[in-house]
C-alpha cells in the first residue's frame, strides 16, 4: 500500500457511489473521474456537502466505492497526505484550542507548511495575534471560511475538496482565493452554486462537472462552457443534457436559451424554469 501511495497517479475517482442519512438516499449512484482541478456545479440542496462528507468517512456509504490513484479509501485509515477538505467537522477533534495552535496541529499532522498558513491569512486580514486569541468557534463565518480554506490550501494532500469556499467572502476576497486556487497543483474539487465563476478562472486548468438532486453530470472542460448556452428543455448535439425529477436543460453551443456565464448562481435554475 505504501508504495502504491507514493507512486499512483493520482485522480479521484467515484464509481457507483450512493450515501445518505437514515432511509433517504441523497447520493444516486454517482460514478466520475476527477484528474485535475475542477468546479462542482449545482445548487444549494443538491448533494454537494454529502458527496465531501462521503468521500470523508463522515456520512455513510450504501455502495460503491472512492479511490484516490489506485487506493480505496475504505482500506486506509488516517493516512496523512491523501485528502483534505475544508468542512469544519473535521476539525473538531481538537476544536477547544486557539486557531494558531488548532491550525499548527493539524498541518503538523498532515506534513503541511504552517508559514503558507500565516501568509494566506495575512492576506485575508487576520493576523497571528487575533489567531491566538479565539478559539474556531468563536470567529464570524467569514472567517471561520478563511481559515479552513487556509488549512485545506497550506497541506499537500493530493486532492483538496473545497466545499463553497467563497461563501460569506468580499469580491476582493474572492479575488484572493481564486489566485491561490489557481496556483495549487494538486487536485481540486470546488463544489459551488455560484457560476460566475466560469468567467474568472483559467480555462486551460479546469473542469466543469454539474450536480443536480443527487446526481453528477459532467465534466466538461471549462473553455468549453465559456460561450455555452443553458436552455430549458432536451436539445439535440446538447454538450451535456441535465433531466432531474424536477427540471430538464441542456448545455449547449447553439445561441438559444441564456448564455450561461451571464447565470450568477444555480440556484436560480428552478426559479429561471
Amino acid at each position: 500500500m505504501a508504495e502504491s501511495f507514493m507512486l499512483g497517479v493520482f485522480m479521484l475517482r467515484i464509481e457507483g457511489l450512493k450515501a445518505g442519512y437514515g432511509a433517504e438516499t441523497i447520493l444516486k449512484d454517482i460514478s466520475v473521474v476527477f484528474d485535475k482541478k475542477a468546479l462542482l456545479l449545482g445548487p444549494n440542496g443538491a448533494g454537494k456537502t454529502t458527496l465531501f462528507r462521503t468521500i470523508c468517512g463522515l456520512t455513510k456509504k450504501l455502495s460503491g466505492r472512492v479511490m484516490v490513484g489506485d487506493i480505496n479509501i475504505d482500506n486506509v485509515n488516517g493516512v496523512p497526505g491523501l485528502v483534505i477538505t475544508n468542512i469544519d467537522e473535521i476539525y473538531r477533534l481538537i476544536y477547544y484550542v486557539d486557531v494558531y495552535h488548532l491550525a499548527d496541529m493539524y498541518l503538523d499532522l498532515l506534513g503541511g507548511d504552517m508559514g503558507m498558513f500565516l501568509e494566506v491569512v495575512s492576506k485575508f486580514g487576520l493576523d497571528e495575534n487575533f489567531l491566538h486569541k479565539r478559539k474556531l468557534f468563536e470567529l464570524s463565518a467569514g472567517q471561520k471560511k478563511i481559515v479552513l480554506n487556509a488549512i485545506a490550501l497550506s497541506t499537500k494532500a493530493k486532492v483538496k475538496l473545497f466545499d463553497e469556499p467563497f461563501e460569506q467572502l468580499d469580491p476582493k476576497r474572492k479575488d484572493i482565493l481564486i489566485e491561490y486556487l489557481e496556483n495549487d497543483e494538486n487536485v481540486l474539487i470546488v463544489s459551488t452554486h455560484e457560476t460566475w465563476l466560469i468567467k474568472k478562472l483559467n480555462p486551460a486548468s479546469w473542469d466543469v462537472a454539474f450536480m443536480f438532486e443527487g446526481k453528477i453530470y459532467g465534466s466538461l472542460p471549462l473553455e468549453k462552457l465559456l460561450n455555452a448556452y443553458l436552455f430549458f428543455g432536451e436539445k439535440p448535439n446538447a454538450l451535456l443534457i441535465v433531466k432531474t425529477d424536477t427540471v430538464t436543460f441542456s448545455i449547449t453551443m447553439d445561441p438559444v436559451g441564456k448564455p450561461l456565464s451571464d447565470i450568477f448562481s444555480l440556484d436560480y435554475i428552478y426559479k429561471l424554469a
